[in-house]
């Protein structure tokens, strides 16, 4: 049983997950949370200049899972919206 359940998790990750330290993150999404403050245009803007789009609106208060369209890697993008002012918050679509 063990093993099936090994296996399972194995072709999981190889079906469409990227490990990093023992967690598995969809490739090319990342989920951020804007500031309440900023408009829905800053947030087209924003991702229309990072190579993202909005994949879907996870809730009424700003937070976005976005995907990644510009081949960019997921680390280099959470890490230039971690920069950004207008983000709350960032990470991996774990």
């Amino acid at each position: 049983m063990k093993s099936i359940v090994a296996f399972s998790i194995a072709l999981f990750c190889i079906a469409g997950c990227v490990t990093k330290p023992g967690l598995p993150y969809v490739p090319e999404e990342m989920v951020v949370g804007f500031k309440t403050a900023v408009s829905e245009t800053q947030i087209m803007e924003i991702n229309k200049a990072h190579g993202t789009v909005i994949k879907r609106v996870l809730s009424g208060n700003g937070t976005y899972l976005l995907g990644i369209v510009n081949g960019a890697s997921v680390e280099d993008v959470v890490s230039a919206y971690q920069a950004l002012p207008e983000v709350e918050f960032t990470e991996p679509n774990y």
